[in-house]
């Protein structure tokens, strides 16, 4: 995809996908994305105004990569979006707490390791 701004390629999966239509039925009930497109599709006609940046990037949002889309070109535009808006504007507020829920973790893993050869220094309980 040519466009370099994360809302002009999602811009460009509305219009490609509102010609199709063919998932509005298919992907009503398995896919977060696509019901929220075609919302925002029908409420564009409705009212001839376009749907807001803030509008696209939650759209982005709801893609979670479940590959159902049957066709492997939105697929791929709609990855290529989600993965713009996360470089340029990072994860947001969920980003700080699993980096450091991550990092607590791996030291809670490091200080088991060194614990356990403690435990079989002692070997297992008598029963």
């Amino acid at each position: 995809m040519i466009n370099s701004i994360p809302e002009e390629k999602i811009r460009a999966v509305i219009e490609a996908c509102s010609d199709c239509d063919v998932c509005r039925h298919l992907m009503d009930v398995d896919c977060l994305f696509f019901p929220q497109l075609y919302r925002l599709w029908d409420q564009e006609q409705e009212t001839g105004e376009p749907a807001s940046s803030r509008d696209l990037r939650d759209l982005t949002d709801r893609c979670n990569f479940c590959a159902l889309c049957p066709c492997p070109n939105i697929r791929a535009d709609i990855i290529d979006a989600k993965t713009t808006v996360i470089a340029r504007d990072g994860l947001g507020l969920v980003s700080g707490p699993l980096k450091r829920w991550s990092a607590s973790v791996r030291f809670a893993a490091l200080f088991r390791k060194c614990s356990m050869p403690c435990c079989a220094i002692a070997g297992p309980a008598a029963v």
